[in-house]
């Protein structure tokens, strides 16, 4: 079966005319239209298959309490029939026995039986930035593809609107492209110029329509020095008091957590020249990784560096107006450091704690300070927190050479932002899952929508969001937090576990009804489980066919049972995706993406939404029971 991150995008009336004849001269042959025999009625059927023995002898009514209690997990329904039972007056339950019908429509077929937590369950936000997976965004501000498409103020208001926490701004000085003060583009291309003062306009007003959460603003900085200050100055003027800066300018000693910072906008941009070093630009199409130095040279420097951050780090902190304020770091003698390393290291130490790379203004309002990664060989040895972006080919071969452990050690105390290749000029994405297993905190896709491919990572990411209530902040599990130190390997205790995932059916197919030509959609359901790569796998259903394009007749069945072993459910996220089976490319119905941690078991219904994750007309989804076995 081909992977469904491949699937392309078809053309929806190629070749379906035939399809359509033939499919309906085998139904007529074979006499098939609704599931099997086709003369059941699918009312009686949902009902046995999904109240069974707690059906009364007559299939009408339905033992509610019991069946809510002991199928669906609602420990309040055994509460709520106790304390009626006991009023005064009161001799039985009338909620007991329920109509199967209408505990149908009430109960199962309810928009509100989402197969997940909803989000008054959010968890807390009071660990450490470094904790959190984070929502994030690459080129925030483009509405299309990386080289010709428009900046725009409303692409940087869905995304936030949909969760993301962590946006990107390209900043250019203005004068170049006829615009008075700094502009935000994507540099090197043909994509058009948008001012930096209406970007930040427009983050400020939606940034917390969705979620309180704090709010990540990521420049990758192109001004010249009187550019920076004007940047600093609309910073200021734009974002007022919501904007979040740190008491002591410099690299902490601890991240604050989200908590603190609620509707607070963070700065995050490289706050250090390392020895001439830039970070790892996003901007050309070359990828950074590409030009870092061997690895004779590199373990040099590295050393070095780690040094010479180890001076850096002493004289920042963190003080948030909000919540228990975080002490600032004291600043500290460095002369008597200075005297046991080599002569130039100390020179060169001297020289950077007066070059910031940011012109003052600007620097003093960076919360989130980025450096160039070289390596994580030393990384138990800083003495600062330090954020770092790298793409998603330098991310790889760091995986393959240090391992996941190295990895999870180093990004439980430093934050990795990780970005699209270079060559992603469509605006596709990469697979996060590889980033989130190695805990890297800001694994950045592209909310653009691609014409080429449906966004089976941006699903994912959706999915995996849904959790915390959609907050934007994930926390990460034990496993992934735990610092490398003699001896420790980092992994931590998992618990796996078995899910099995029956597709029962369909319902709202009349929203597919003009998928072909002739007769309806023949459908089929795709079950897949992101996460550690252990546990990756894909289930597929039966195709339902059928020749009705509305009514009962027109809504499949499947009832297809798919079990699955997940050795790490804090990383698994389920996605449910719905196709129509085509010559050519198969045409999506309906995707949707959650959370195992966060499962509700039990029989729920799956919206299905669009490819760019919007509600669909007619509200279509999948009938599906979940169940966690011992």
């Amino acid at each position: 079966m081909q992977e469904i991150q491949d699937r392309k995008i078809g053309n929806r009336f190629s070749l379906r005319l035939k399809l359509s004849v033939q499919s309906m001269a085998q139904r007529l042959l074979c006499g098939k239209g609704f599931f099997g025999d086709q003369n059941l009625d699918r009312v009686n059927v949902l009902e046995k298959a999904i109240f069974g023995p707690y059906l009364s002898r007559d299939g009408l009514h339905v033992d509610a309490v019991s069946w809510r209690r002991e199928v669906q997990g609602d420990r309040g329904s055994l509460a709520v029939a106790q304390e009626c039972r006991s009023a005064p007056g009161m001799t039985f339950l009338p909620a007991e026995r329920m109509s199967a019908v209408t505990l149908l429509r009430t109960d199962v077929m309810a928009e509100s039986n989402l197969p997940h937590r909803d989000k008054q369950a959010s968890c807390g936000l009071d660990r450490s930035l470094a904790a959190y997976w984070i929502n994030s965004s690459h080129n925030s501000y483009l509405q299309g593809n990386q080289l010709t498409s428009s900046s725009s103020t409303a692409a940087l208001r869905n995304l936030l609107r949909q969760g993301c926490r962590v946006v990107e701004l390209d900043v250019y000085d203005g004068q170049k492209y006829g615009i008075r003060g700094p502009c935000v583009l994507h540099g090197g291309t043909m994509t058009d110029v948008v001012p930096f003062q209406d970007c930040l306009r427009a983050i400020r007003d939606a940034a917390f329509e969705t979620s309180d959460a704090p709010v990540i603003i990521t420049l990758e900085n192109h001004t010249k020095e009187q550019g920076q200050r004007q940047c600093a100055a609309l910073l200021r003027s734009e974002l007022g008091d919501a904007l979040f800066v740190p008491s002591v300018p410099g690299l902490p000693s601890k991240w604050p957590s989200p908590a603190e910072l609620r509707r607070r906008f963070l700065l995050r941009d490289k706050i250090y020249e390392i020895c001439g070093e830039a970070e790892e630009n996003e901007s050309g199409l070359e990828e950074g990784m590409e030009q870092v130095a061997s690895p004779t040279k590199t373990k040099t420097r590295w050393s070095r560096i780690g040094a010479l951050e180890k001076l850096l780090s002493r004289g920042g902190g963190f003080s948030p107006t909000a919540g228990a304020p975080h002490s600032p770091l004291s600043p500290q003698p460095t002369s008597s450091r200075m005297q046991t390393l080599p002569r130039s290291c100390a020179v060169e130490a001297q020289e950077l704690r007066k070059r910031p790379s940011k012109a003052k203004e600007l620097h003093d309002l960076i919360s989130i300070g980025n450096m160039k990664l070289l390596g994580i060989e030393d990384a138990g040895k800083w003495m600062a927190c330090t954020s770092s972006s790298i793409s998603e080919l330098r991310l790889a071969k760091m995986v393959a050479k240090d391992g996941l452990d190295v990895l999870r050690a180093y990004t439980a105390v430093h934050i990795v932002r990780v970005f699209p290749a270079g060559y992603r000029l469509d605006s596709s994405n990469y697979d996060p899952q590889d980033a989130w297993e190695a805990g890297c905190q800001m694994v950045a896709l592209n909310y653009q929508s691609s014409v080429l491919f449906h966004p089976h990572s941006a699903w994912l990411n959706a999915g995996k969001f849904r959790g915390n209530g959609g907050c934007g902040y994930v926390q990460k599990p034990p496993h992934l937090l735990q610092h490398l130190s003699d001896g420790e390997t980092g992994s931590g205790e998992l618990h796996p576990m078995k899910l099995a995932i029956t597709v029962l059916a369909g319902d709202g197919w009349e929203a597919f009804r003009d998928f072909d030509l002739v007769g309806a959609p023949d459908s089929y359901v795709c079950v897949e489980v992101a996460g550690a790569a252990a546990d990756r796998r894909v289930a597929r259903t039966s195709v339902f066919t059928s020749r009705a394009r509305t009514g009962s007749q027109a809504q499949p069945v499947w009832k297809h049972r798919s079990e699955f072993l997940i050795t790490d459910p804090s990383l698994a996220v389920l996605l449910l995706v719905a196709w129509d089976q085509d010559v050519d490319f198969d045409d999506l119905l309906g995707q949707y993406a959650f959370p195992v941690s966060e499962l509700r078991p039990g029989w729920r219904r799956v919206p299905l939404l669009d490819s760019n994750g919007g509600l669909q007309d007619g509200r279509p989804s999948l009938l599906c029971h979940f169940e966690v076995l011992e």
